[in-house]
């Protein structure tokens, strides 16, 4: 046997190093066309040509500080068009250290996280995603995924997981939990709306999501792990109690929100504690708005007040 120890950690090498170059499927979005896919030629458009796909890894922890990765990928005839962004916060200052985007060949599952420009992968059995590391020049940022809490499934194919996680940044390493959370829709289509992911220590977990963007869009979906319990609310409503100016898109942007499922089991109010806004390009007075936010709140679950703290992602097309 251990004359053999060699062979097989060179055969493991070799296994994790074919994952890294190939990417991760992970619990990203289930598109409806999925189950077809396998059986079109890359070449052909697909059922699934003119999609984007949605990944966001969504990093939390009690120690102030919170990594986002925000992927896409836009299916179109002869290639790929993919996005990555991260972003860091410590302490309430965020920094966007990451942001690229290139084409790749057409592939049958394109909602895939690709390896670039830095971003390593390391998944295990499954395609499930083990970490992902970044690495450009002295820095060095990684998040490793540990036990899986939660997954869901919305009613647009999105899937929603929550695992127990540590982030390294710079030489110190934190524990927290991570979302992964992946959306798809149709490219002519204006895109999903806002999600949060929010925490209370060990023992609660929620995930947000909005079905479209805007504060009069359609009541929010809700997953909630709490006492060994998987809760659900498949309709909660979201205001903004209070907004603040955004001159680069001349917007009002939220700084409070509050929140209640429309059976009562739960409620609460969010405040942005630290933000990081950024203005796109359209025609018009109006500009997109694309806003990360780390928030803190209380939310009333079943009669019980509970102090959490989270991520937002805000979106206005």
């Amino acid at each position: 046997m251990i004359g053999s120890e060699p062979s097989v950690l060179r055969h493991r090498i070799a296994w994790v190093a074919l994952l890294v170059l190939t990417g991760c499927g992970g619990p990203a979005v289930e598109d409806p066309a999925a189950a077809a896919a396998d059986s079109v030629p890359q070449s052909a458009p697909g059922p699934f040509a003119g999609r984007i796909y949605e990944r966001s890894l969504a990093f939390i922890s009690a120690d102030s500080i919170s990594v986002v990765w925000q992927m896409s990928a836009r299916s179109q005839p002869g290639s790929v068009a993919r996005r990555a962004r991260g972003w860091l916060a410590r302490a309430g200052v965020w920094d966007a250290f990451h942001d690229a985007s290139w084409e790749s060949p057409p592939s049958r599952v394109p909602w895939r996280i690709v390896p670039h420009e830095g971003v390593r992968l390391v998944v295990g059995e499954q395609d499930a995603l083990q970490s992902l590391v970044y690495v450009n020049g002295p820095r060095r940022l990684e998040i490793d995924f540990g036990a899986p809490l939660a997954e869901w499934r919305g009613p647009g194919g999105g899937t929603y997981q929550v695992s127990r996680a540590t982030a390294m940044v710079l030489d110190g390493r934190v524990a927290g939990l991570v979302a992964d959370l992946g959306r798809s829709w149709h490219s002519e289509g204006v895109g999903p709306g806002d999600w949060a992911i929010l925490m209370s220590g060990d023992s609660v977990q929620v995930v947000l999501v909005a079905p479209e963007p805007g504060p009069e869009g359609r009541p929010y979906r809700a997953w909630a792990t709490w006492s060994l319990q998987e809760l659900q609310w498949p309709e909660v409503g979201v205001q903004w109690t209070e907004v603040r100016a955004f001159e680069p898109a001349r917007r009002d942007v939220p700084n409070e929100w509050s929140l209640r499922s429309f059976d009562g089991e739960l409620s609460g109010v969010l405040r942005a504690t630290s933000f990081d806004l950024r203005a796109g390009e359209a025609d018009g007075l109006y500009q997109p708005v694309y806003g990360l936010f780390e928030v803190a709140g209380s939310l009333t679950l079943q009669g019980r007040d509970i102090p959490v703290i989270g991520l937002l992602r805000h979106v206005q097309p």
